[in-house]
């Protein structure tokens, strides 16, 4: 799954701090973190997210008008990301590219977020811990070999953290020490 990472929050939001999702933060026309977008260890990797060209459909005098408009957002990222998944499994044919992940030992979509991740550009200065991998960029995407990143990369995020844990981890990074213990003694209450 490819989620956005959110955004004017600035911490990564559900359903991408989820292990099995590839978080997208957003970048600028500069290569450099929208500013409006979520960051964190939990981003996996960053596309566009300023300015973004898509169609727009308004509606003037009862009459539907189909144009093309800019929009900004992690959600447009992210659709960039999932079009670039999309053009990967067309064109290495999805029955190939399964035959090559079972043939490492990985899921699909394993295969799919190391190789995503180890061709990403990173521009001078990038913080991988903040916005994920790098930029993806499609084209040494498509013509990476499934071996490419397989003794540096990940290919799973973070290691698999039980919800509460998530949920204690964001609690942690929003409101610091502090939320915890209120959310410690809340589970004291409940329990």
């Amino acid at each position: 799954m490819v989620t956005a990472a959110g955004n004017c929050v600035e911490k990564v939001v559900w359903p991408a701090r989820y292990d099995m999702c590839i978080a997208v933060a957003g970048t600028n026309a500069s290569d450099k973190p929208w500013r409006g977008t979520c960051h964190g260890p939990d981003v996996a990797i960053s596309a566009p997210a300023e300015n973004v060209y898509r169609a727009h459909v308004e509606l003037n005098s009862g009459h539907i008008l189909a144009n093309i408009g800019q929009g900004q957002g992690t959600s447009f990222a992210t659709a960039l990301i999932a079009g670039i998944a999309a053009c990967w499994l067309a064109h290495h044919d999805r029955a190939a590219i399964i035959k090559a992940a079972h043939a490492r030992k990985e899921k699909v979509q394993d295969t799919f977020r190391r190789i995503l991740k180890t061709t990403a550009r990173r521009p001078k200065g990038w913080d991988s811990s903040e916005m994920g991998a790098g930029i993806a960029n499609a084209q040494s995407l498509l013509t990476a070999d499934f071996d490419v990143g397989l003794e540096r990369e990940s290919a799973v995020a973070m290691g698999s953290e039980p919800p509460e844990v998530a949920t204690k981890r964001f609690i942690s990074e929003i409101a610091g020490s502090e939320g915890c213990e209120c959310l410690d003694r809340l589970e004291s209450i409940r329990t």
